[in-house]
Parts: C-alpha cells; structure tokens; sequence
C-alpha cells in the first residue's frame, strides 16, 4: 500500500526534495481514513459516526494487476457495510422456516389422506357375516351396532379428507404465497437501482484520481517555482496545470462522493424500515392468522383434544410488534445502517494538500466588465499564487466547474491603469493558449473598496503605467499645445479611462523636464498602482503648431501681433507634461 501522505506547511522556502509535498502520494490513504470517519466529529450526543459502506464494481473484465488488485481491494471496502446482503440473508432465513412448514403439512397432508383411505377401505370391505344375520334381531338389535361401526369408518374417512382438503387449500396455499412474497422483495433488493453501489465505487475511484494529479501538479509547479526564482525570473509563471483549479475540482468529486454515501445512507435506512414492516405485515402477522384458521377448523370438526395447536396460537398472539425485527437489529448491529449514524457534511471538506499555499487563490470575486460601448457583465475572477487571472461567467461555474473558464491573463505580462475618480480599472493583457488575443478589459465593482483592493493585489504583479496630474485644475486646462517629447507619453481619457500613446517633435528643456520629475517623486512614491485623488487630464487632439510670423509681413498690423503674443503666452504656461513610469 501506498504510504500516508506527508504533513502540509505553509512555507514555501524549503528545498525541492523536503517540499510540503512528495511524489508518487495517491489518494487511497484519505480514503481509507475518511471511510473510518477520523474527520468525525459529532454534533449531538447520541450520534454515531458515519457508516462505511462497501461498494460493488460493475463487472468489466480487465487483465488483472498488482496495482489494480489494490485500488480495487481499496474501492471496494469489503470489511464495510453490505445492507442489502444483510436482508436478503434474513429473508432466505424466514424462506427455510416457512419451507420447514411446508414440508410438515404436507406430511400431515399424507398421514391424513392415508388415514382416510384406509377408513374408506374399511367402509368397503364391512359386510356382517351370513351366519349371523339369522341369529339377531333384525332392528334395534346387536345387528344395528355392527352397522354404526361401518359409519363410523365411513365418517372418519371423511373427516379425515376434508382435513387433507383443508391442508391443500388453506394452508399450504399461504405459506407458498409467503414464499413469493419474500422472493419478490428479495429481487426488488437486488435489482433497486437506488440500492446500488457501482456509482460509489466510480465516486471512489475519482476521488483517488484527483487527489493523486492534485499531489503530482503541486510538486511539479513547486519545482519548477523554486527552479523560477532561482534562475531570477520570479515566483511567477505560467503552469501547464494549475493545481488550484484542481483543488476545487478535487472539493466537487469528493462532494459527488459525499452525496452518493449520503444518499445511499438514507436508502439503506428506508429500505430496513421497509424490510421491518414487511416481516410484520407478510410474516409474523400471516403465521399469526394462519395458526388461527388452522385452530378454529380443528375444533369446529372436533379434531382438536390437545392443547398442541392452541398453544402455538398464543405463543404467536404474545409476540410484540417488531420485536423480533428490533432482536434481529441488536444482533446485527455492526452490519446494518444504524439509524443515530450520522450524514456526512458536502460542506465541510478535509483532504491532503488543502491548504497548500500554490492552491490558494490570492484574490477572488465579482466584477463588472464593459461589453462594446455600454454593456456590462458580471463576471467571477480568481488570481492564482503563480499570476494567472480566470475569467468565469459567475461563482457558481467556477465552484462546479472550474476547468471551463473563458479565458485566462498571466498578470505579471499585462498592464494595469487605474482611474481614481470614476473607479475603472483598464487590463491589458494577453490571452494564454495556442490562439491567444490581446484583451483590454475595462473592469469595475458595485463597491469602490472591492477595485481598490484588486488593484493593490494586482498592481505589484502586472507591469502599470502611473499617470502624473497637472499642477493646475484641470478645469482650466483645456488645450495641449507646443509639447514636445522623445518617447510615447499615456495620455488618459477621463471618460473612457483608457491610455492612448501620442509622440510629439520638438524640443524640451533640461529645466522642465526635472522640474517635472521632482513634482512626480513628490507626488508618488512609485510602488502604488492607484493614481492621486485629483482630476484626470482629460484628452484633447493636440492643436497644431503656430508657425513663426514673418518680418517681411507688411500686412499685420502692431495691434494684431500684440494680440497674437497675449494668446500665445497662457497657452505656453499651461502645457502638462506626461511621463512613462514603469514599475
């Protein structure tokens, strides 16, 4: 057998070989214990712990193996509870009792028609001798005796058949409809579909399977984390299987598991109650009446001298109902389904590996995601310990379901933008698998605590751009103009809260630009993805460059070009400037 599994810790910083996990660990361990009911912990006085119940394969033929002979021997738990082999075994005893029955009256049934032929053959062969029919009287005389004594052959022959008739046609007539009786409940133990436990040996087998390439991805994602962070890259990658999607696949088979016990639980208790008034009704109550019939026909013929039928008639009126079922029960009590057994809770799931940091989701929940221009959708997110962001349609397919999920973000490779003021968060990311897409998600929540908490679990993970504020309200910075800069600046868009990248030519100053990253330093500390309180600046199409005005311009006038200087100077004092910063 393979041997138990190793202790979880919640540590992560141990070597490859003394990991909180070990390889080749299967599932049949925590079946064994759960079968036994360690995890049980009872909630009323009186309860017992859950039955354990064995479980019968449906027959397929397979080479048989090592292996399989074990998981199999496991599955099946042979040592368990078998209720319905219980019953029948009840049944086939009341079935020789009744047979037993059968067999004496039936001999009755001969010695009485044997008897009654030999008093019809005294009738036959009764003839007074010749001799004497001269010697008596011929009436009211000794003659008349000899005559009574043939009657009285003749009459005994009678009651002697009646009897027989009365065996054939009351008696063994019910206890063969007894016999039926039980062999029709019998079969319909046998064959009831709700009684069968195929499926548990299935449940069983699924259980050990998960549980298994539960243990066996998180040792192999574990390895290569540690392989990860020490090659320098991170503790952050993209894992061929996510352990923690298994792990909630591993809580749905072991609740499948749950309910199939817990159902066949509560047939196995439905089914004894049945059992219990089907001895009553079709048993002890039919032997009641039949040993009543049987008493009232003999001392109406005057066949009954002896108190032998009588007494058997009060023995069976004495019995208390059930009683014998309830005697039954307190013999067998470690083989039947104890009613104060209790039910296992689908709610309440202990398995190997459960706690184990790689399957624990770092963040979870609802959010509203924008669809074209002004839909938006519920959807469930969960992020991963290694950086990898699900998307389900709603908690429910996530809980039921959580290997179909619509697509999945590896974080650490995505962009993150924050918009404080209408509480947006833009994702940018690309989806994993072979025929990934690029995807900007625009999310949102119903409470502005739930995105801001997103974001600072998120934010140190994806690459973010932070967006700089103006010095000035925003109110009155309407135009961007002259702005000039070497790289890509995000521009943010207040009501779409998106980033558009704008390149400019031109020239700006060594005074500006450090002037402006002195006002960034102050206003950010550079770690935190969520952007200042203040305004956004809102986008506006950059106007185009006044060109320079002509000496030789005879034409403009001193007035004009004063005006024109006045409407220049403003615009020069309000350009914003916008830096990249990368985390």
């Amino acid at each position: 057998m393979t041997p138990p599994m190793s202790p979880i810790k919640n540590s992560m910083d141990s070597k490859r070989h003394s990991a909180n996990v070990a390889a080749g660990q299967t599932g049949l361990p925590w079946l064994a214990r759960d079968a036994e009911g360690d995890h049980f912990h009872p909630h009323q006085q009186q309860e017992s712990p859950p039955p354990k119940l064995s479980a019968k394969p449906a027959s397929i033929v397979r080479i048989p193996t090592r292996k399989r002979t074990i998981q199999r021997h496991a599955y099946r738990m042979k040592d368990g509870l078998d209720p319905v082999k219980v019953l029948c075994d009840r049944i086939k005893t009341w079935q020789v009792s009744v047979k037993y029955l059968m067999n004496l009256f039936s001999r009755v049934k001969n010695v009485e028609a044997t008897t009654g032929r030999g008093y019809r053959r005294i009738d036959a062969k009764f003839m007074i001798p010749s001799k004497m029919q001269d010697q008596f009287k011929s009436s009211n005389g000794v003659q008349d005796a000899w005559m009574a004594f043939r009657q009285f052959a003749r009459e005994n022959s009678l009651i002697h058949q009646d009897f027989v008739d009365f065996i054939e046609n009351e008696i063994i007539p019910t206890l063969s409809l007894m016999l039926k009786d039980m062999h029709h409940f019998m079969q319909s133990l046998l064959y009831d579909k709700n009684l069968r436990t195929a499926s548990l040996y299935d449940c069983r087998k699924k259980a050990d399977k998960m549980l298994t390439r539960l243990n066996t991805e998180i040792y192999n994602l574990a390895s290569n984390r540690e392989d990860s962070i020490k090659s320098g890259k991170g503790p952050y990658l993209i894992p061929n299987k996510d352990p923690l999607l298994t792990k909630y696949a591993v809580m749905n088979t072991i609740a499948d598991l749950y309910k199939h016990e817990n159902r066949l639980h509560k047939n196995f208790l439905e089914v004894q109650d049945k059992y219990r008034q089907f001895e009553q009704a079709k048993i002890i109550n039919v032997y009641t009446s039949l040993f009543q019939r049987f008493e009232a026909y003999r001392s109406e013929h005057g066949l009954e001298r002896s108190e032998g039928v009588s007494k058997i008639v009060n023995i069976f009126n004495a019995i208390e109902t059930d009683s014998e079922w309830y005697e039954f029960l307190h013999h067998h009590d470690n083989e039947l389904v104890k009613p104060s057994a209790a039910f296992k809770d689908e709610h309440a799931l202990e398995f190997p590996n459960e706690s184990h940091p790689l399957v624990q989701p770092l963040i979870m929940g609802d959010i509203k995601r924008k669809v074209g221009s002004s839909k938006w959708h519920n959807e469930y997110y969960v992020l991963s310990a290694v950086g990898v962001l699900y998307c389900f349609n709603s908690e429910k397919d996530f809980y039921r379901r959580p290997y179909q999920y619509k697509f999945s973000i590896f974080v650490p490779k995505s962009n993150l933008l924050v918009n404080p003021t209408s509480q947006l968060v833009e994702f940018t990311g690309k989806s994993l698998g072979l025929f990934g897409k690029k995807k900007i998600l625009h999310m949102t929540t119903t409470n502005p605590q739930d995105i801001t908490h997103w974001v600072s679990v998120m934010g140190p993970i994806a690459n973010y751009q932070q967006l700089v504020p103006s010095n000035q309200n925003p109110a009155t910075n309407t135009n961007i103009n002259n702005h000039r800069a070497d790289t890509a600046t995000p521009v943010v868009n207040n009501k779409a809260g998106s980033i558009q990248s704008k390149k400019e030519e031109g020239e700006s100053s060594a005074d500006t630009t450090q002037k402006a990253q002195n006002e960034q330093s102050a206003r950010f500390d550079g770690q935190s993805p969520i952007l200042s309180k203040g305004h956004l600046v809102e986008e506006h199409e950059p106007i185009a460059e006044q060109p320079d005005v002509s000496a030789s311009n005879s034409n403009m006038d001193a007035v004009t070009d004063e005006s024109h200087k006045k409407e220049q100077a403003p615009l020069r004092q309000q350009n914003d400037v916008l830096y990249d910063t990368h985390t």
